[in-house]
C-alpha cells in the first residue's frame, strides 16, 4: 500500500466548518482575526491617524490614540472621551503646566499673572514697550526739525530705547520741565542729537539738572536719565 505524504499533511491542516468560532478563530474579510476572538492583551491599544479615523462604534477596555495629537482616549459606550491629560500639557490637576514649544493662549487673569511674575506690571494686554515684545530690544528712532521742542513722558521709552534726532540750521533748545517728567520712573532715558547745523542746548525748567546740556559740534549726542521726581542727569560730550 502506498501512502501520499502531502495528502495526510493536505488533510491534517483542515478544518471543519463546524469548529469555526468555536475552537479555532473566523477571519473577517480582510483575512484577519476579529477583535472579539484575540485575548484581551493582544489589541487592548490602537492607533489611528485621528479622532475621526476611529471606528464609529469603540469597544470598552480599548485605548485608543489619535496620532496626529498623541491623545489618548477610550470609548465611553456613547463617545471617545480623553484619558488623563490634554494634548500639549504635562502633569495632571494643580501641578499641570503647558509645554514650553507648545503654542499658548492666555487668558487676561493669566496674563496679568505672568508680567506679575516677571515684574512687568498689571497690564493684560502687550504694548509696544512691552519687555515682551518682539520689538523690545530695537531702538526708537525720532526726527524733530523744530527749534524748540518740550520733552514729554512717552519719549522715555524702556530701557532708553528710544532717541531724538535735531536736524535744525537754527539755534533749538530742548526743554525738560517737571511734566516732562510725569509718571516716568527713576531710571529711565533719552537720547538727543544735534545732527543739524544750528546749536543745540537742552535745558531745565523748574527741575534740577546735573551735567551740561550744551552740544558743542554737529552730530554729537547726550542722553538724559530721570534720577528723581524733579532730577535729571545729562551724560555725554561735554564743554
Amino acid at each position: 500500500m502506498t501512502i501520499n505524504l502531502s495528502t495526510l499533511v493536505n488533510y491534517s491542516t483542515k478544518v471543519c466548518t463546524d469548529e469555526i468560532g468555536v475552537n479555532v478563530a473566523p477571519l473577517d474579510n480582510q483575512g484577519l482575526v476579529p477583535s472579539a476572538n484575540l485575548p484581551s492583551y493582544v489589541d487592548d491599544v490602537l492607533e489611528f491617524a485621528d479622532l475621526a479615523s476611529f471606528p464609529s462604534v469603540g469597544d470598552t477596555g480599548v485605548i485608543y490614540i489619535a496620532i496626529d495629537t498623541n491623545t489618548d482616549y477610550r470609548w465611553s459606550g456613547s463617545v471617545y472621551v480623553a484619558i488623563g491629560q490634554t494634548p500639549n500639557v504635562i502633569g495632571i490637576g494643580a501641578t499641570a503646566f503647558v509645554r514650553f514649544d507648545a503654542s499658548q493662549s492666555l487668558s487676561g487673569a493669566n496674563q496679568i499673572q505672568a508680567r506679575s511674575n516677571l515684574g512687568l506690571g498689571s497690564a493684560a494686554t502687550t504694548a509696544s514697550t512691552d519687555y515682551l515684545s518682539a520689538a523690545s530690544g530695537r531702538f526708537v528712532p525720532a526726527t524733530n526739525a523744530s527749534t524748540a521742542y518740550t520733552i514729554e513722558p512717552s519719549d522715555f521709552l524702556d530701557n532708553g530705547r528710544k532717541y531724538i534726532s535735531f536736524t535744525s540750521s537754527s539755534p533749538t533748545t530742548i526743554t525738560v520741565n517737571s511734566s516732562s517728567l510725569s509718571g516716568v520712573a527713576v531710571g529711565q532715558s533719552l537720547s538727543i542729537f544735534g545732527d543739524g547745523t544750528g546749536t543745540f542746548t537742552i535745558a531745565g525748567s523748574g527741575i534740577t539738572v546735573i551735567g551740561s546740556g550744551a552740544f558743542t559740534k554737529i552730530y554729537e549726542g547726550k542722553t538724559i536719565i530721570v534720577e528723581g521726581s524733579g532730577t535729571i542727569r545729562i551724560v555725554g560730550a561735554q564743554p
